[in-house]
């Protein structure tokens, strides 16, 4: 496995870990320092690399779970990942709330309260460290 990649699941391991930590936290006891405009700009952050996340999940290789061959073929990459992961990934890193507050400006604060349970979805995101952890736990002749 490259360095690199190494490096970018670690991150998005730790990011996953940081939302199942604060995101309960912030949604049941709504604490100042998690709604400053710092918080908000590194939750951003943190989905924005989410979303790079499933852009390089598009062009990670794979081991065949039957045949133990690397699978390298762009197409095939794409279609393992869509018929698996890609909709929990995708759901878990779209910010629903963010586009219905943008599209509907109008909403008052009893509703609005209502679509911020739309960052729990966020939680999902634990479900990626299933895949990290499985192939760290992988023997190393399986990884070569």
């Amino acid at each position: 496995m490259n360095k690199n990649l190494k490096i970018w699941d670690l991150t998005i391991i730790l990011f996953a870990v940081y939302n199942s930590l604060f995101l309960p936290l912030e949604l049941a006891f709504r604490p100042e320092f998690l709604e400053s405009k710092w918080m908000a700009i590194i939750n951003h952050c943190i989905d924005a690399c989410f979303f790079v996340d499933i852009i390089v999940t598009f062009n990670t290789s794979y081991i065949h779970p039957m045949t133990g061959e690397e699978i390298i073929d762009r197409k095939h990459i794409a279609s393992n990942y869509i018929s698996g992961q890609f909709l929990i990934d995708l759901v878990s890193t779209v910010p629903l709330e963010q586009f219905i507050f943008m599209f509907n400006p109008n909403i008052d604060k009893k509703n609005a309260e209502t679509f911020v349970l739309f960052s729990c979805l966020k939680l999902i995101r634990i479900l990626r460290l299933t895949r990290l952890i499985n192939l760290s736990n992988s023997s190393f002749d399986f990884k070569l």
